[in-house]
């Protein structure tokens, strides 16, 4: 028994390490490109962007972190119709902000670092903010179980 498996693990052993290896080759072809010109220099994250059909035509709602600005984007043509600046100093200070969705004409939720909410038109005027309380004590660990 103990011959066979030598001979066994020999063989393998003998054939697995004098196989030769091929060489693959990959050929790259074009097949067709597609060029898109950019109006504005912009970063899209989908969380902060969100595509709108309205009667007007059809838009991307988008965060311009370089020029911290919401951006109201033509689909059709890719140029900026309408900014919305975000100021992070004064009264409508939007300090801590973290994200902002478009709920509806002119109003735009935004949510903020410490907890809060808050809502802006499309001048970038901070109508609404609020502090979202974060008094709930955390869950304390007695072995594994969380009570």
């Amino acid at each position: 028994m103990k011959k066979i498996v030598f001979i066994v693990f020999f063989s393998l052993l003998f054939f697995g390490c004098n196989k030769k290896t091929q060489k693959r080759q990959f050929k790259m072809e074009t097949i067709e490109e597609i060029s898109i010109k950019t109006n504005d220099l912009i970063s899209v994250n989908p969380g902060n962007t969100k595509f709108i059909e309205t009667d007007s035509g059809t838009f991307l709602f988008a965060y311009n972190h370089v020029e911290k600005n919401y951006q109201f984007i033509d689909f059709s043509n890719g140029k900026v119709n309408h900014k919305i600046p975000l100021t992070f100093e004064g009264p409508n200070s939007v300090k801590g902000f973290l994200g902002a969705t478009l709920t509806g004409p002119d109003s735009i939720w935004l949510t903020f670092s410490p907890p809060a909410i808050g809502l802006i038109n499309f001048k970038g005027e901070l109508l609404l903010k609020r502090q979202i309380p974060n008094d709930v004590p955390a869950p304390k660990l007695i072995g594994r179980k969380i009570v």
